[in-house]
């Protein structure tokens, strides 16, 4: 999954497994393993439906996906990107 950019490590670059995977990270692995890096790449936002997450954060794209093709359990108003996967 790092050959396909899925996974690219901490702002080092730096790969840490035993560190906790948030909602943000889960959704960008969703989206590049249900469309494909060059798809998910292309993914834009020009608005967002969450209070937490601004159109122009890193996940949004990953977010906006998961939600909008029900991959995530559905949300209101908040995602909680940064909370960890349960």
């Amino acid at each position: 999954m790092s050959a396909i950019g899925v996974l690219e490590g901490n702002e080092k670059g730096d790969f840490m497994p035993d560190q906790v995977l948030t909602r943000e990270q889960a959704a960008k692995i969703i989206t590049y393993m249900l469309m494909g890096p060059e798809n998910a790449e292309k993914l834009g936002v020009s608005g967002t439906k969450f209070s937490d997450v601004a159109a122009d954060r890193w996940s949004a794209p990953y977010v906006a996906y998961c939600a909008n093709t029900h991959r995530a359990r559905s949300c209101q108003r908040y995602v909680a990107p940064a909370r960890p996967v349960r």
